[in-house]
């Protein structure tokens, strides 16, 4: 038995080493406080690889204003979350400058960066504990009118009020015992709820159909109003409405614009865009585009938000949002 009890504690101690490790990005010595005022975001030549890998950006310089709503597009592996990976600093870049407002992130303590810069992730963390609680870890001193305004804002609100027993229900490990759709509107009540400057939104939408994704885009869109949001996409139709589109190739910005104007390009946008369409063409001849319109406009340019919407299904843009006119080949 006395060398049990050692063997015992030799796979305690095992089990420890693999569950705690040391953090890897630690703050600078002269790390502060730094209050985000604005929000812009600024790449100065960046330089950045993963250990041992092939360098993934390379004198990358982007500049993205206060406010500014910017889609990141493009394929696997082009450089989308390590953009965004570099903003939440999970990494440093070996050569270059991240800053916000002008000031580099490094000199950020990590808790105060954290605590101004929020994320929707395509699969929201929930904790097993009651939906008011997972709702106030976006602010944890909001008072209960504060956590049910943010619900009510994401639309979260009269889902809530059909379950027995209301806020106090518990979610479930991960929130199992919600739909995909309640999952996401419950992280972006956190994120109203923290109201940060920085908001970023990665693949928030692509696990879900594109009903849902339809009743949650009013609720983005409220989660977006005064902040600088970066979005990470496959789906186009979820950025279709945005300031602005960054098109990634192999680490390399290689488009920059309004989703409408780089249609007209036929450039790296247009082909992505073109392949999502997967059996659409614009209407008239191939080398002639039409202007976009809103689903429900008419060619005489009339619209209505009363008129009858045809039936979304996937890859198609929510309702309202500029869009190509498309006809079945």
């Amino acid at each position: 038995r006395f060398l049990e009890f050692f063997e015992y504690v030799g796979n305690v101690t095992n089990g420890v080493r693999t569950l705690v490790q040391p953090h890897e990005l630690v703050d600078a010595q002269n790390a502060r406080d730094v209050r985000i005022a604005a929000g812009a975001i600024e790449f100065n030549a960046v330089g950045f690889a993963y250990d041992c890998a092939p360098k993934i950006f390379s004198q990358l310089s982007v500049s993205i204003a206060p406010g500014q709503r910017v889609g990141l597009v493009g394929a696997s592996g082009s450089g989308k979350s390590t953009f965004v990976s570099l903003i939440l600093r999970q990494h440093d870049p070996q050569s270059g400058a991240i800053t916000i407002d002008g000031v580099d992130l490094r000199a950020f303590t990590q808790e105060s960066l954290h605590t101004q810069v929020s994320l929707i992730p395509q699969d929201p963390n929930l904790f097993h504990r009651s939906l008011r609680e997972n709702i106030r870890y976006g602010k944890l001193d909001a008072t209960d009118a504060e956590i049910e305004a943010a619900a009510s804002r994401a639309h979260a609100h009269d889902f809530i009020a059909t379950i027995p027993e209301g806020y106090e229900s518990m979610v479930g490990e991960r929130g199992v015992k919600l739909s995909g759709g309640q999952r996401q509107r419950i992280a972006i009540a956190r994120v109203i709820l923290k109201d940060a400057l920085i908001l970023i939104l990665d693949e928030a939408t692509s696990s879900l159909d594109s009903i849902t994704e339809k009743l949650i885009q009013a609720s983005l869109d409220d989660a977006m109003k005064g902040k600088t949001v970066i979005v990470v996409a496959h789906r186009l139709s979820t950025i279709a409405h945005l300031d602005r589109i960054l098109v990634f190739e192999h680490g390399r910005i290689v488009e920059d614009g309004r989703p409408a104007d780089l249609i007209e390009r036929k450039g790296a946008y247009f082909r992505l865009w073109q392949g999502q369409a997967d059996g659409f063409l614009v209407a008239g001849s191939p080398s002639k585009r039409s202007a976009p319109i809103l689903l429900g406009e008419t060619k005489s340019g009339s619209a209505s938000l009363d008129e009858e919407s045809p039936e979304l299904e996937d890859g198609d843009v929510p309702f309202g949002r500029p869009v190509p006119e498309l006809v079945r080949t």
